[in-house]
């Protein structure tokens, strides 16, 4: 893919693709990481409208876990509630590979808004979550 826009910030590392896509790779556990996230995401979902789509790539895999992907919800969901009519959102999150992971994709099925979609993918199926963020359905 090619990019159109890559920024390093403490913890975190951003581009924007041509094909729409927004990577975003987590480098450290700390605090800024989550905090330029939510920066960038905001920015991105504020001139957008429920009829827009934005596809993100989470790489989650130096993030610590439970704790972290839990706080990112928590977050995210804040946001929500301040922005009010926002574009619906793809994200395919890459992982080291679980098999609770099958169970989080269920979870997620059931109570995310049905706006959103998310779907685990172990690190190894990168170009299969990049063709599930591109469908539509």
């Amino acid at each position: 893919m090619d990019s159109i826009e890559r920024m390093e910030k403490e913890g975190l590392i951003y581009t924007q693709y041509q094909n729409g896509i927004h990577e975003f790779v987590f480098t450290g556990e700390g605090e800024a990481g989550l905090d330029h996230f939510f920066d960038i995401v905001k920015e991105l979902l504020e001139g957008t409208t429920g009829e827009d789509r934005l596809r993100y790539i989470v790489d989650a895999r130096q993030t610590r876990g439970r704790g972290a992907m839990g706080q990112l919800v928590r977050r995210f969901r804040k946001l929500e509630v301040q922005l009010g009519d926002r574009a619906a959102g793809r994200t395919a999150i890459l992982h080291n590979g679980s098999l609770l992971l099958t169970l989080a994709n269920t979870f997620l099925d059931t109570f995310a808004p049905d706006k959103d979609k998310t779907r685990f993918f172990d690190v190894k199926n990168r170009e299969e979550a990049i063709q599930w963020l591109l469908d539509e359905a």
